[in-house]
């Protein structure tokens, strides 16, 4: 006989009709004056975390008269259970543990079971469609829902799940047959999300936010949660956190002394196709067949779409924003002519963007900005004289008109904004259009989106800046600041603004030149072998041998030889000695040449000695940019080296890596420095200036400074789970310039000791990710911080549930803008089409 059975015989407990004695549930640590229990004819058992006190029933008021414990509830007539502050968990769990055993015994079974089949029926008939419902039996004790679903075959579709506190109604309710979830995979694992969790007479032991913050992460949109609420008991509780999740609440009906009530997570600020049309019929000033319009706003991206359960929702938002497009829809007529007689009906061109609307041409992502294209037709006044035709294909002969006058004007300052970002320098440091996510071909849909929702009076922060693509563009209307997790990225935004000149690059040159050759004088004597055989490797004739050569070389002149790795230990203890020569002994002739790496350093040394900030930092970015393009890497990533085996090569191949690193690192930085201080006295831009991160150390810094004025934070977090201090720790290092311990191929610093950061978006738990989102935009939108947030249909967090969830959390509203575009990623994989979105929440005003 086990512990729990041994406890409950000796407290001679009693079948359930028999109410003689009730038991007090107490802390096992509760001093108790046994005295009093004794004269009172009752008993006192300690279980683990408990101490149970039987006490004859007429004696438990007048016991419970001298508790310091306040109580909570009566359960099962016969316990009394208190508030036991933190400990309140444990002891619940203690509790049904000790009373497992007897548990069917204590409750009304056939009370449950029928509970639980009026559940199963409404949980049935809110879902028709679905072929699986997934539902959450929360405080499923011994499992009577398993054995409710097996008697009833009408309720196959249901895929039955629990959950219990209690280790020992855990395994009662697996016995049964229920697929049990402990808190943590409930909490973590990305499968287990449900349509429908559901209580028997367990949601009145639920105290506080958590367990409901966790059920309702995990409900699906459209699912619900239903329970009972024995004599109300907990329902103050429960009501509270649904209405603060703006959840549609429902009294669905009374059972016994129970009302059970149903809570429905509503997708909400989304809109259903139908709910759209019946938005847009209203909107329209002509007898247009919505059904159509619809399809065309969707196709070109005017009206952004998202699934939901195999159909397409919209925010309410973007449909509304829309009123003035629609306004203007009219019919066309004869006098018009025929829009069979229009081969190309409308063209837009706009700095560089061509927009052809023709009855056959799709139109391409590389010719289409709906942001841009939205913002020049909703900015119109009501005056409607001098109106000339945009013919859009709309079903057979629909029509757009707006006043010429005010397009002239809003097309001239579209064409002024473009020219703008065509001109800006978001490729000078690579020219990969897959490095760190880079929003390069996005910045005329950005600035477009950003530019019609963020008025010029606010202060900017690109929060994850990457190489700055869209920092540049902040900075052509907006103050802006920097940051990201990554100094190297820092650096590569500041280097987007102004507050360089040429004449600064010039006296920054003059500057370095006697640093770069004292280190290169003093390190050249270690490497003097290797920089010969490098030379003589250079100059030979192409051919099978001198390849051959050229891998041995590399083989003996490389951080795998014995004698350079001592020497990087010797280094590593001396930290930044002259000379400096991290990158010769780690780097060469993995991403680059024994003279190009030396190079590297000596430069390196050089700006380390530049006293001014600004002129450090721009050297800096310079460095970074110049060490990307000699590098040889995969587009820019370094990772893991391009070339392994010279002596496996082509001809053309093993050609290109000589040339690559015969470049020399000089001359590129000059000509790159150079170019950065021209670029930069020559834009009307703002002066870019950092802060340090991560995210959460930036938006504190951020928030304090600019306490008083309008904020506008713009967030690109990583899509996948890319590492991206993996594929750019050279660049990393080189900033930092420290000895770390090397790992692998790549030379990459040793994470488990710090020595790279490791961002909470590199996670394959999905809802680690989410709670990273929803985190990041609670504190910003707390701090009157509108947010502009970059994401796309096929990253790894549903950006749908996280927009739905910040608007729940924060009260905040939000739009969107959305157009196709064409995702390269990480390591060569194969590009794919997607949808690219720009999501905007503002603040709920105060």
């Amino acid at each position: 006989m086990n512990k729990v059975r041994q406890s409950l015989k000796a407290l001679s407990m009693t079948p359930v009709s028999d109410h003689s004695y009730g038991y007090l549930i107490l802390p096992a640590g509760y001093r108790l004056n046994h005295e009093e229990v004794t004269a009172s004819d009752g008993r006192v058992v300690t279980y683990r975390s408990i101490q149970v006190i039987q006490l004859q029933a007429g004696a438990i008021e007048a016991f419970m008269t001298d508790l310091a414990l306040p109580l909570v509830m009566k359960v099962m007539d016969d316990f009394y259970l208190f508030d036991y502050g933190e400990e309140t968990d444990e002891i619940y769990r203690s509790f049904f543990d000790y009373i497992s055993s007897r548990y069917e015994h204590l409750i009304d079974k056939k009370l449950n079971s029928e509970l639980i089949a009026q559940y199963f029926t409404r949980i049935e008939a809110k879902f028709p469609a679905k072929a699986v419902l997934q539902v959450l039996d929360l405080g499923s004790g011994s499992g009577i829902s398993a054995i409710v679903k097996k008697e009833n075959p009408t309720w196959s579709r249901i895929s039955l799940y629990g959950h219990d506190i209690s280790p020992q109604m855990e395994s009662l309710s697996k016995q049964a047959g229920l697929q049990m979830l402990n808190a943590r995979t409930l909490a973590r694992h990305e499968d287990y999300y449900f349509d429908a969790v559901f209580g028997s007479y367990s949601f009145h032991f639920i105290k506080g936010r958590t367990t409901y913050e966790l059920i309702w992460q995990k409900l699906r949109i459209g699912g619900i949660v239903i329970a009972n609420f024995h004599k109300r008991i907990g329902l103050e509780n429960a009501l509270e956190f649904f209405e603060s999740v703006r959840a549609e609440v429902a009294l669905v009906a009374t059972y016994g002394k129970s009302e059970i009530y149903q809570f429905r997570k509503t997708a909400s600020p989304f809109i259903s196709q139908a709910e759209t049309q019946d938005i847009i019929a209203g909107l329209l000033h002509a007898e247009i067949e919505t059904g159509q319009l619809l399809k065309y706003l969707i196709r070109y991206a005017l009206l952004p779409s998202y699934e939901l359960e195999g159909s397409l929702v919209f925010l309410k938002a973007d449909v509304v924003r829309l009123k003035p497009f629609f306004s203007f829809l009219t019919i066309a007529t004869w006098e018009y002519g025929s829009l069979e007689l229009y081969d190309k009906i409308y063209v837009l061109d706009c700095g560089g963007i061509r927009l052809e609307f023709s009855r056959e041409n799709r139109l391409s992502h590389e010719e289409f900005n709906p942001a841009l294209l939205i913002a020049l037709l909703i900015h119109n006044d009501d005056d409607r004289s001098n109106i000339s035709p945009i013919y859009f294909p709309i079903g057979e002969s629909v029509r757009v008109t707006i006043r010429s006058a005010k397009l002239k004007l809003l097309f001239e300052q579209a064409n002024v904004d473009n020219l703008s970002i065509e001109s800006a320098r978001a490729t000078i440091f690579a020219n990969s259009a897959s490095y760190m996510g880079s929003k390069k071909s996005l910045r005329h849909f950005l600035f477009a989106a950003i530019k019609s929702l963020v008025p010029s009076s606010y202060v900017a922060l690109d929060l994850m800046c990457g190489a700055g693509a869209v920092s540049s563009i902040l900075a052509m209307r907006y103050p802006t600041w920097v940051s990201d997790a990554m100094s190297f990225s820092r650096i590569l935004a500041v280097v987007q603004g102004s507050g360089f000149s040429t004449a600064k690059a010039e006296l920054v040159l003059e500057k370095l030149r006697p640093y770069i050759i004292q280190n290169l004088l003093e390190a050249e004597k270690w490497y003097e072998p290797a920089l010969i055989a490098e030379d003589d490797a250079f100059h030979r004739r192409i051919g099978p041998d001198n390849k051959l050569a050229y891998s041995e070389f590399c083989r003996q002149y490389a951080f795998d030889n014995p004698d350079y790795q001592e020497h990087y230990r010797v280094k590593q203890s001396q930290g930044q000695d002259v000379p400096f020569e991290l990158f010769a002994i780690a780097y060469s002739n993995i991403f680059f040449g024994v003279k190009q790496s030396l190079q590297i350093d000596s430069l390196r040394y050089a700006i380390e000695q530049l006293q001014d900030p600004g002129e450090r930092i721009w050297a800096l970015g310079a460095m970074i940019a110049t060490v990307s393009a000699v590098g040889n890497t995969y587009a820019g990533h370094f990772a893991q080296p391009k070339y392994k085996d010279a002596a496996s090569l082509s001809d053309n191949e093993f050609i290109r890596l000589v040339e690559q690193r015969s470049l020399s690192v000089l001359s590129e930085f000059e000509a790159r420095l150079r170019a950065f201080a021209h670029e930069s006295q020559s834009k009307q831009l703002s002066l870019i200036q950092p802060i340090d991160g991560p995210w959460p150390k930036a938006v504190a810094g951020f928030v304090k400074k600019f306490k008083t004025q309008n904020k506008f934070v713009y967030i690109d977090a990583p899509y996948t789970r890319d590492e991206y201090s993996r594929y750019y720790h050279v660049l990393e290092t080189l900033v930092d310039y420290k000895y770390y311990n090397l790992t692998g191929l790549g030379r990459i610093p040793d994470k488990k000791s710090g020595a790279r950061f490791r961002s909470n978006f590199f996670t394959r738990d999905v809802g680690k990710l989410k709670r990273e989102f929803l985190g990041m935009f609670t504190v910003l939108l707390e701090n009157d911080c509108s947010c502009g947030w970059s994401y796309s249909n096929s990253a790894a967090a549903d950006c749908l549930e996280i927009i739905y969830e910040v608007v729940a959390r924060t009260q905040c509203s939000v739009e969107s803008f959305e157009i196709p575009y064409e995702y390269k990623g990480q390591g060569g994989r194969a590009p794919k089409q997607i949808k690219e979105y720009y999501i905007h929440f503002s603040p709920k005003p105060k």
